[in-house]
């Protein structure tokens, strides 16, 4: 008999909402990917500035994939690199007016999403669901 997986379900969510959210960014003639529209938010939210390595731990990806992405930003004007000025060996991580101008339009249709994603869930369901998200997350500290 086979057991229901929550890992799985949460992988499959996942990878819907990701192919959503890719959709959406080509629907809106948006040149970017969900990862870097991940990076912009996060950069636009931020309190401090941050370098490739805070890029890293966020994203959840090695030293080589986010360089790379990075790097993608860079060339696309999306993003510029400054050295810090109390170490010489990092790079901060700045938002361009360009990239403001997309964070604009991507956050608009964030919340449009939501309210889709949202249609007919209750505040009881929301609750549990937010529960249940971090006690997996507890367990998952505790692995």
């Amino acid at each position: 008999m086979n057991e229901y997986s929550v890992t799985l379900e949460l992988k499959r969510i996942n990878t819907k909402i990701f192919k959503k959210i890719s959709e959406r960014l080509r629907e809106k003639k948006l040149a970017i990917s969900p990862v870097q529209a991940r990076i912009l938010f996060t950069l636009h939210n931020s309190k401090n500035k941050l370098n490739q390595k805070d890029i890293e731990n966020i994203i959840n990806r090695n030293k080589s994939t986010t360089s790379s992405i990075l790097d993608t930003m860079s060339k696309n004007n999306l993003i510029k690199k400054e050295i810090d000025k109390n170490d010489a060996r990092k790079y901060n991580i700045i938002l361009t007016k360009k990239a403001l101008k997309i964070i604009k339009k991507l956050d608009e249709d964030r919340l449009e999403n939501e309210k889709k994603i949202m249609e007919n869930i209750t505040e009881e369901e929301l609750n549990n669901f937010k529960n249940f998200i971090n006690k997996i997350e507890n367990n998952l500290e505790r692995m």
